[in-house]
């Protein structure tokens, strides 16, 4: 238990599970715009727990989410045939008074996704409905999509 004065960030206790993987495709943009994710149970809970964990916090705060490699099987699960571009990790970052409620951006072997308290609720519900067994749905729009498989 933290001392008075002293302030305890579950988010940085938060520990990584599981699997998730996100790409993106190359060309056929009209048909496969922005980005894809899926995961397996183990990997999609976690992520909504630090979703949680970073809402309940309401500071700013930011958390590194590792990703594999995705194999075939994953790839393959939108029905895209263009060559794919995996992201390895990406950086979850959690602002308070952000105006804009959600933004993807990509760098060279990362990329950053920036949410607000809004934002946060809405993609870890998105990230529910993957757990579910629901897909080929999106959060987001333009660059700052995400497509759920």
């Amino acid at each position: 238990m933290a001392a008075l004065g002293e302030t305890r960030m579950e988010v940085y206790s938060w520990n990584q599970n599981g699997k998730l993987y996100l790409w993106r495709y190359e060309g056929n943009l009209k048909n496969y715009p922005s980005w894809q994710l899926t995961g397996d149970q183990k990997g999609l809970q976690p992520l909504i727990e630090l979703l949680s964990l970073m809402i309940n916090e309401n500071r700013n705060v930011k958390r590194t989410v590792e990703l594999p490699q995705p194999g075939k099987t994953e790839l393959e699960i939108s029905g895209c045939k263009s060559k794919a571009v995996p992201e390895l990790k990406f950086m979850l970052h959690f602002e308070v008074e952000e105006v804009e409620d959600w933004k993807v951006k990509p760098f060279r072997d990362s990329m950053d996704i920036v949410v607000n308290p809004y934002a946060a609720k809405g993609f870890s519900e998105s990230l529910l409905q993957l757990e579910k067994g629901c897909n080929d749905f999106s959060f987001g729009y333009g660059e700052n999509q995400i497509w759920f498989w």
